[in-house]
């Protein structure tokens, strides 16, 4: 995302011609627009689009989309904007003026590969726990009918009843 035309077409021609997909957007308001679209795995954000700047849009894109890895190009870098994008959850900056486009790639893929890394890491957290709940049922189950307590379960649509301390049968 970046108001100067050039720069957004080398930096897409580059991301493209090293295999990544891209979306082009020209203002601030138009990346919120692709934002909205989907399918967004990192943003490269111009820290000084007209309407609105990088980090204002860093910010809307934070309430939208606060896993999507935020990547600014300024060509008036300062200390302070720097902070105040990390603040924001900006995952790297690059000065125009020494734009190393294979970092640039590589800082992408790094973002992208973070992202999908915490996707993953919160899908097998849930999934664990849901195990754990499972386990922690069946423990009670096996509790109760050690002490002989009748349990009523379902099992593929038919109920059942189990009881606790019967003895085998031959």
């Amino acid at each position: 995302m970046d108001d100067d035309a050039t720069i957004l077409a080398v930096v897409a021609e580059f991301l493209e011609g090293n295999g990544l997909a891209t979306v082009r957007a020209s203002s601030g308001a138009q990346a919120l627009t692709r934002l909205a679209e989907g399918g967004l795995s990192a943003a490269v954000i111009d820290l000084g689009l007209p309407g609105m700047d990088g980090i204002e849009l860093s910010r809307r894109i934070r309430l939208a989309s606060p896993e999507l890895p935020l990547i600014i190009l300024t060509g008036q870098g300062t200390l302070d904007t720097a902070i105040e994008g990390i603040r924001h959850g900006v995952f790297d900056f690059f000065e125009k003026a020494t734009l190393n486009l294979g970092a640039l790639e590589r800082s992408v893929r790094r973002a992208v590969e973070r992202a999908e890394m915490r996707r993953q890491n919160r899908e097998l957290v849930a999934r664990l726990q849901a195990s754990n709940r499972l386990l922690k049922a069946l423990q009670a189950m096996t509790k109760m009918m050690a002490m002989g307590m009748p349990m009523m379960m379902m099992c593929g649509g038919v109920m059942m009843m189990c009881m606790g301390n019967m003895p085998a049968t031959k």
